[in-house]
């Protein structure tokens, strides 16, 4: 509770990260930036990031003429004219 309390006082709306090496030095915690976090998020004094997008998606590949010809030694003409 008391550093919700130190959090509100002086440093809302600054990063959880700046806020988190400013309380580590005047202070001297050693917990770190995630579990400060964490507790002032549990707090509800700071918001939640978005949950961001999968950076890969994947996709089925695009149909080319010629793509995935089976080499199995078999008579079957696969392509047109070949």
């Amino acid at each position: 509770m008391a550093l919700v309390h130190l959090y509100r006082l002086g440093h809302e709306g600054w990063n959880v990260r700046h806020c988190h090496s400013f309380y580590r030095r005047e202070h001297g915690d050693e917990r770190s930036d995630t579990w400060m976090k964490q507790h002032l998020q549990h707090a509800g004094v700071v918001a939640r990031a978005k949950a961001r997008g999968t950076h890969r998606r994947w996709r089925q590949p695009m149909a080319l003429p010629g793509m995935l010809v089976h080499q199995d030694d078999s008579r079957h003409q696969w392509m047109a004219g070949k």
